[in-house]
């Protein structure tokens, strides 16, 4: 029989987006693996832990998000105005110079 290293925990789902906690999971051997060497991991004792507490502390709040839509249309027209005028004025800067030489 071939042992392979298992996943011994569920995945955790929270239920709102929270800040990024990363962490490596750790995949271990079966305890009935032939030549299984102990680890740290089997000495320590699992501790029960609070999800919705987790959630509350590190929970990515969005706070009082005002945004003015119609400023933002007005600065993006703006900029096509620009982009407009300043390439008119490329095309006739480079046809003078065509017409010149």
């Amino acid at each position: 029989m071939v042992f392979k290293p298992v996943v011994t925990k569920k995945e955790i789902v929270l239920e709102k987006k929270v800040k990024g906690l990363s962490w490596n999971r750790v995949l271990l051997m079966p305890k009935e693996a032939p030549n299984r060497v102990e680890t740290v991991w089997d000495k320590i004792k699992e501790v029960n832990i609070d999800i919705t507490e987790i959630v509350s502390m590190f929970e990515i709040k969005v706070e009082n998000l005002n945004i003015n839509f119609y400023s933002i249309f007005l600065k993006l027209k703006l900029i096509l105005i620009l982009k407009f005028r300043l390439q008119s004025l490329w095309l006739q800067t480079k046809t003078q110079i065509n017409l010149q030489k």
